[in-house]
């Protein structure tokens, strides 16, 4: 092995083993009970944007997760996702009302082509509206909690 290549294989190495570094279990606690507080108030955000859109809701996903792979100190986000059952006409009704209100509530609102996007801080929801099958995925986020 060459000694750049070798440099290289170190530094990987030990940036690696100091991304798990730092973090104290009292700071692992509290990270993880902030976590879980803001999933309990995005939860109900979630619920609430999947009544606006349809009947019904399906959990899919209701994971506390690190932000990034494998990475215990990056963090912690709520992934929180629900199928609702939809009817016609559910696609414009979201594009306009929906958003409409949700935008009056402090939401940034984004259109898609089949849903809207919703932010609000590091927290976001996403609509996507599947009128020929009748259904709706709605997911939420609170962002990474550190």
């Amino acid at each position: 092995m060459t000694p750049h290549r070798l440099l290289i294989s170190a530094l990987l190495v030990v940036g690696l083993l100091a991304s798990g570094c730092g973090d104290s279990p009292e700071d692992i606690a509290e990270r993880q009970k902030r976590a879980e507080q803001g999933a309990v108030i995005m939860r109900a955000e979630v619920d609430a944007f999947a009544r606006a859109i349809g009947t019904a809701p399906e959990t899919q996903q209701d994971t506390l997760q690190f932000c990034e792979l494998f990475i215990e100190s990056s963090g912690l986000s709520l992934s929180y996702i629900l199928h609702v059952k939809i009817d016609p006409g559910t696609l414009d009704r979201v594009k306009t009302d929906v958003a409409e209100e949700w935008e009056k509530e402090g939401w940034a609102v984004e259109q898609l082509s089949n849903g809207i996007q919703l932010q609000r801080g590091h927290a976001a929801m996403i609509a996507f509206v599947y009128e020929d099958i009748g259904r709706a995925s709605v997911l939420g986020s609170t962002g990474c909690f550190k």
